[in-house]
Protein backbone atom coordinates (compact mmCIF):
# COMPACT_ATOMS: atom_id res chain seq x y z
CA UNK A 1 0.00 0.00 0.00
CA UNK A 2 1.24 3.50 -0.79
CA UNK A 3 2.33 5.07 2.52
CA UNK A 4 1.21 8.57 1.46
CA UNK A 5 -2.30 7.27 0.70
CA UNK A 6 -2.38 5.41 3.99
CA UNK A 7 -1.34 8.45 6.00
CA UNK A 8 -3.83 10.60 4.10
CA UNK A 9 -6.54 8.05 4.74
CA UNK A 10 -5.82 7.78 8.44
CA UNK A 11 -5.59 11.54 8.72
CA UNK A 12 -8.80 12.18 6.82
CA UNK A 13 -10.80 9.40 8.43
CA UNK A 14 -9.78 10.34 11.93
CA UNK A 15 -9.84 14.05 10.99
CA UNK A 16 -7.49 17.30 18.78
CA UNK A 17 -7.54 19.30 17.57
CA UNK A 18 -4.95 18.86 14.89
CA UNK A 19 -2.76 16.33 13.25
CA UNK A 20 0.80 16.83 12.20
CA UNK A 21 2.23 14.16 10.00
CA UNK A 22 5.55 13.12 8.72
CA UNK A 23 7.54 13.31 11.94
CA UNK A 24 8.94 9.85 11.47
CA UNK A 25 9.09 7.58 8.49
CA UNK A 26 7.30 4.33 7.93
CA UNK A 27 9.44 1.46 9.07
CA UNK A 28 9.48 -2.07 7.81
CA UNK A 29 8.56 -4.98 10.01
CA UNK A 30 10.07 -8.46 9.90
CA UNK A 31 7.42 -9.48 7.35
CA UNK A 32 8.30 -6.55 5.07
CA UNK A 33 5.08 -4.73 5.79
CA UNK A 34 5.11 -1.02 6.41
CA UNK A 35 4.50 0.14 9.96
CA UNK A 36 2.82 3.46 10.64
CA UNK A 37 2.97 4.79 14.17
CA UNK A 38 0.39 7.23 15.55
CA UNK A 39 0.74 9.07 18.86
CA UNK A 40 -2.48 10.27 20.47
CA UNK A 41 -4.15 10.87 23.81
CA UNK A 42 -7.65 10.50 25.27
CA UNK A 43 -8.99 6.95 25.15
CA UNK A 44 -12.59 8.12 24.83
CA UNK A 45 -12.12 10.37 21.79
CA UNK A 46 -8.78 10.63 19.96
CA UNK A 47 -7.63 7.05 20.49
CA UNK A 48 -11.08 5.77 19.65
CA UNK A 49 -11.07 7.68 16.34
CA UNK A 50 -7.57 6.53 15.42
CA UNK A 51 -8.49 2.93 16.19
CA UNK A 52 -11.52 3.24 13.90
CA UNK A 53 -9.20 4.49 11.15
CA UNK A 54 -6.87 1.59 11.88
CA UNK A 55 -9.71 -0.87 11.21
CA UNK A 56 -10.15 0.62 7.76
CA UNK A 57 -6.51 1.07 6.70
CA UNK A 58 -4.52 -1.68 8.36
CA UNK A 59 -3.97 -4.71 6.12
CA UNK A 60 -1.43 -7.42 5.38
CA UNK A 61 0.93 -4.84 3.86
CA UNK A 62 0.57 -2.17 6.52
CA UNK A 63 0.62 -2.34 10.29
CA UNK A 64 -0.70 0.64 12.25
CA UNK A 65 0.54 1.05 15.79
CA UNK A 66 -1.50 3.39 17.96
CA UNK A 67 0.52 4.65 20.92
CA UNK A 68 -1.46 6.13 23.78
CA UNK A 69 0.25 8.67 25.99
CA UNK A 70 -0.65 11.84 27.80
CA UNK A 71 -0.76 15.12 25.95
CA UNK A 72 2.10 16.39 28.12
CA UNK A 73 4.24 13.37 27.22
CA UNK A 74 3.58 13.88 23.52
CA UNK A 75 4.64 17.51 23.75
CA UNK A 76 7.76 16.69 25.78
CA UNK A 77 8.86 13.90 23.42
CA UNK A 78 8.26 16.03 20.32
CA UNK A 79 10.10 19.01 21.78
CA UNK A 80 13.07 16.92 22.90
CA UNK A 81 13.44 15.02 19.63
CA UNK A 82 12.91 17.97 17.34
CA UNK A 83 15.20 20.27 19.32
CA UNK A 84 17.96 17.67 19.33
CA UNK A 85 17.57 16.94 15.64
CA UNK A 86 17.24 13.23 16.41
CA UNK A 87 13.89 12.27 14.95
CA UNK A 88 14.43 8.54 15.25
CA UNK A 89 11.52 7.07 17.14
CA UNK A 90 9.06 9.83 16.31
CA UNK A 91 5.66 8.77 14.94
CA UNK A 92 4.39 9.13 11.40
CA UNK A 93 1.24 10.82 12.68
CA UNK A 94 0.77 12.77 15.90
CA UNK A 95 -2.31 14.43 17.33
CA UNK A 96 -1.58 17.78 18.95
CA UNK A 97 -3.61 20.80 19.94
CA UNK A 98 -4.24 23.58 17.43
CA UNK A 99 -2.42 26.26 19.37
CA UNK A 100 0.82 24.23 19.29
CA UNK A 101 0.90 23.48 15.55
CA UNK A 102 2.34 26.75 14.24
CA UNK A 103 5.09 26.67 16.87
CA UNK A 104 6.26 23.29 15.62
CA UNK A 105 5.94 24.20 11.95
CA UNK A 106 7.86 27.46 12.28
CA UNK A 107 10.49 26.15 14.69
CA UNK A 108 11.14 22.92 12.78
CA UNK A 109 10.20 23.66 9.18
CA UNK A 110 11.90 20.59 7.71
CA UNK A 111 10.54 18.07 10.22
CA UNK A 112 7.08 17.59 8.78
CA UNK A 113 5.75 16.22 5.51
CA UNK A 114 4.03 18.48 2.99
CA UNK A 115 0.53 17.04 2.57
CA UNK A 116 -0.60 19.55 -0.04
CA UNK A 117 -0.96 16.88 -2.74
CA UNK A 118 -3.25 14.67 -0.65
CA UNK A 119 -5.25 17.00 1.62
CA UNK A 120 -7.92 19.32 0.24
CA UNK A 121 -8.16 22.53 2.22
CA UNK A 122 -11.67 23.32 1.01
CA UNK A 123 -12.96 20.17 2.75
CA UNK A 124 -12.48 21.87 6.14
CA UNK A 125 -13.66 24.99 7.94
CA UNK A 126 -11.22 27.81 7.19
CA UNK A 127 -10.80 28.85 10.83
CA UNK A 128 -9.71 25.30 11.75
CA UNK A 129 -7.49 24.79 8.74
CA UNK A 130 -5.32 27.90 8.88
CA UNK A 131 -3.03 26.62 11.65
CA UNK A 132 -2.10 23.59 9.53
CA UNK A 133 -0.38 25.66 6.84
CA UNK A 134 2.80 27.60 6.30
CA UNK A 135 2.54 29.66 3.15
CA UNK A 136 0.78 27.43 0.65
CA UNK A 137 2.01 24.15 2.13
CA UNK A 138 -0.31 21.95 4.18
CA UNK A 139 1.18 19.99 7.08
CA UNK A 140 -1.82 18.91 9.11
CA UNK A 141 -5.49 18.13 9.08
CA UNK A 142 -8.15 19.36 11.50
CA UNK A 143 -9.40 16.62 13.75
CA UNK A 144 -12.43 18.31 15.28
CA UNK A 145 -14.01 21.70 15.34
CA UNK A 146 -15.50 21.72 18.77
CA UNK A 147 -19.12 22.11 19.67
CA UNK A 148 -20.98 25.23 20.69
CA UNK A 149 -24.30 25.56 22.40
CA UNK A 150 -26.67 28.34 23.23
CA UNK A 151 -28.31 28.05 26.63
CA UNK A 152 -31.09 30.37 27.68
CA UNK A 153 -33.75 30.52 30.36
CA UNK A 154 -37.08 29.65 28.84
CA UNK A 155 -38.94 31.41 31.66
CA UNK A 156 -37.22 34.72 30.85
CA UNK A 157 -37.72 34.20 27.13
CA UNK A 158 -41.46 33.60 27.72
CA UNK A 159 -41.65 36.68 29.95
CA UNK A 160 -40.17 38.70 27.07
CA UNK A 161 -42.70 37.18 24.66
CA UNK A 162 -40.53 34.56 22.92
CA UNK A 163 -41.01 30.83 22.44
CA UNK A 164 -38.47 28.07 21.80
CA UNK A 165 -39.52 28.11 18.15
CA UNK A 166 -38.61 31.82 17.99
CA UNK A 167 -35.02 30.86 18.81
CA UNK A 168 -34.61 28.52 15.82
CA UNK A 169 -32.69 29.49 12.67
CA UNK A 170 -31.97 33.05 13.78
CA UNK A 171 -29.67 35.40 11.89
CA UNK A 172 -27.24 37.34 14.08
CA UNK A 173 -29.22 40.58 13.82
CA UNK A 174 -32.37 38.74 14.98
CA UNK A 175 -30.47 37.10 17.84
CA UNK A 176 -29.17 40.48 18.99
CA UNK A 177 -32.69 41.91 18.89
CA UNK A 178 -34.02 39.04 21.02
CA UNK A 179 -31.25 39.71 23.55
CA UNK A 180 -32.13 43.41 23.68
CA UNK A 181 -35.80 42.64 24.12
CA UNK A 182 -35.16 40.13 26.92
CA UNK A 183 -32.89 42.57 28.72
CA UNK A 184 -35.43 45.40 28.40
CA UNK A 185 -38.49 43.38 29.36
CA UNK A 186 -37.05 41.28 32.18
Amino acid sequence: MNIRKLIAGVVCLAAASGFLTGCGSASSTADNEEKVTVWAWDETFNIKAVNEAKKVYENEETEIEVVTMSQDDIVQKLNTALASGNTEGLPNIVLIEDYRIQGYLTSYPDAFADLSAIVKEDHFAPYKFAVNKVGEKIYGVPFDSGVTANFYRTDLMAEAGYTEEDMENLRWDEYIQVARDVKEKT
